[in-house]
């Protein structure tokens, strides 16, 4: 926190590049009972958005996980799509 640059890393941070060893590191962390935002929220304002910004990351993994291969999977269908409008037009 003492990076001049702290702010906009966290602004600009390539959530997904996260790796799954990633976020295995951090369930520790945010699995501890006091570890909440009603907790946290007593303790510090900063303390409260970073714990935010955290279970945010952590969900965006999770349904990350579930979207890349439904875009995987749109790339084909888009790509086949374009084959057969290809074939379509000159018909």
């Amino acid at each position: 926190m003492n990076d001049t640059k702290f702010l906009n890393n966290l602004i600009n941070y390539d959530k997904e590049a996260m790796t799954q060893t990633l976020v295995d590191s951090i369930q520790q962390y945010i699995t501890l009972p006091n570890f909440t935002i009603e907790r946290l929220k007593n303790v510090s304002a900063v303390a409260m958005n970073l714990a935010k910004w955290v279970f945010a990351m952590d969900k965006f993994f999770r349904v990350n996980q579930v979207v890349i291969p439904k875009k995987a999977q749109l790339a084909v269908a888009e790509e086949k799509y374009a084959s057969v409008m290809k074939v379509l037009s000159v018909k």
